[in-house]
């Protein structure tokens, strides 16, 4: 399947991510109402974009010429009456299928290559225009990012200009906002982690963590708000980070980029590392449960509930890691 980059944008596009509410043999309308709203998005900060790629795992099913963004409220969608409690606040667009050239553009193709890990907003805009923000701040006043999103490598920042995402980095790509990062303190204790994060099963989580670290050469670490699981040599130093807890979700994370990259640097076993993949493929969320070989797969998610009711398991599964590499 041919992947979409980020030169290949020429237009102002909005790609918006309907995975949950996509289904083969769906009608036109019915597609075209569920990419149209609600979304949680600014108005000013969409109204440049032109056209809507409509996105299902990561495919683009159909592709849109937006007319108006506009409330929630005055979508009239004929196969989703407007909810109060669900929609207000948010927008959408009146538009329709886009000119065929333009469709043919982007139809069918993959959007896996616009997307940094971590990103879990369901719409992202991608602008080639002059972006007028209608905001009366000097971009040379530094503000605090709308949100940011962390990934086992540098994580995803939100402008609150613009609502771009991007890598974490002084200024927004996209508007130039300069951006003021507060200085996170690390966590210091599996207590402090259970306090903080949203899980349900947060002290179940700990629990786990505890078991697991009572084997050889298996430990956890504290950041800021994850609780990472890992691999360790004799010394207790880090030489595999297999698991980590989002403390801001209610799951887990295996990222194999990351994981190939720590084999790599200290040499270890790339077979037992896919062995371990495989392994734990039926604790996989549903959205995530493909095969580990596939190059463009960096991420893996499970729930908390099925780590705690697999967690026996699922240390066996990471003993037979460690034995492995």
């Amino acid at each position: 399947m041919e992947e979409l980059k980020r030169e290949d944008i020429q237009e102002n596009i909005a790609v918006i991510k309907i995975n949950k509410s996509y289904r083969e043999g769906m009608s036109a309308l019915e597609l075209y109402d569920v990419t149209r709203g609600a979304w949680k998005r600014r108005l000013e900060n969409v109204e440049p974009v032109e056209y809507v790629l409509s996105v299902s795992f990561g495919v683009v099913k159909e592709v849109y010429h937006v007319d108006a963004w506009v409330p929630s409220m005055e979508l009239n969608r004929e196969t989703i009456p407007y909810n109060e409690d669900a929609d207000h606040g948010r927008i959408g667009f009146h538009g329709e299928v886009a000119d065929e050239e333009i469709r043919q553009k982007y139809i069918n193709k993959s959007v896996g290559g616009l997307f940094k890990r971590g990103e879990a907003s369901p719409v992202k805009v991608f602008l080639n225009k002059a972006l007028d923000v209608k905001n009366p701040n000097d971009i040379n006043i530094d503000v605090e990012p709308v949100t940011i999103i962390p990934t086992g490598d540098e994580p995803i920042v939100v402008c609150p200009r613009c609502e771009t995402s991007f890598i974490k980095a002084p200024r927004c790509p996209t508007c130039g906002q300069l951006i003021r990062y507060k200085r996170k303190k690390l966590l210091t204790s599996l207590e402090e982690w259970e306090q903080l994060a949203v899980f349900r099963g947060a002290k179940e989580i700990t629990s786990f963590a505890r078991e697991l670290a009572k084997n050889e050469r298996m430990g956890y670490r504290l950041g800021s708000s994850n609780l990472m699981i890992d691999i360790e040599d004799e010394n207790g130093k880090k030489i595999l980070k297999v698991l980590e807890f989002v403390g801001r979700s209610e799951s887990a994370a295996i990222y194999p980029e990351e994981s190939i990259s720590d084999i790599n640097k200290n040499m270890l076993n790339k077979d037992a590392y896919y062995n371990f993949l495989e392994e734990m493929k039926p604790f996989l969320s549903e959205e995530q449960n493909c095969t580990p070989y596939e190059k463009d797969n960096v991420e893996y998610w499970i729930d908390d509930r099925t780590i705690i009711e697999n967690g026996a398991k699922i240390i066996e599964i990471l003993k037979s890691l460690r034995d492995g590499i």
